[in-house]
């Protein structure tokens, strides 16, 4: 069971993390956004490995990386506009 659970949260957050600027009430800013990747990076990769196989942590790391290579793209590219500060 938890060889699915984790995985499966951390794409639902990775989705839920590229819309954060767009749906929360409060603005982050660039700063703040980045903040919120990196710490949404390090329980990630921490779950994976605590609670999953091996194999599904990497899966799962992988995916990881790329969430956190392209949310700051997202956010310099694309999210400029909700910051209203382009870095």
């Amino acid at each position: 069971m938890r060889a699915i659970l984790t995985p499966s949260l951390v794409l639902t957050s990775y989705l839920v993390l590229l819309f954060a600027p767009q749906l929360l009430p409060v603005r982050l800013g660039f700063t703040g956004f980045m903040a919120l990747v990196l710490t949404w990076f390090a329980v990630s990769n921490w779950s994976a490995w605590k609670f999953s196989e091996p194999a599904i942590a990497a899966v799962v790391t992988g995916v990881s990386i790329v969430g956190l290579v392209s949310a700051p793209v997202n956010a310099i590219f694309v999210g400029c506009y909700v910051f209203s500060q382009c870095p």
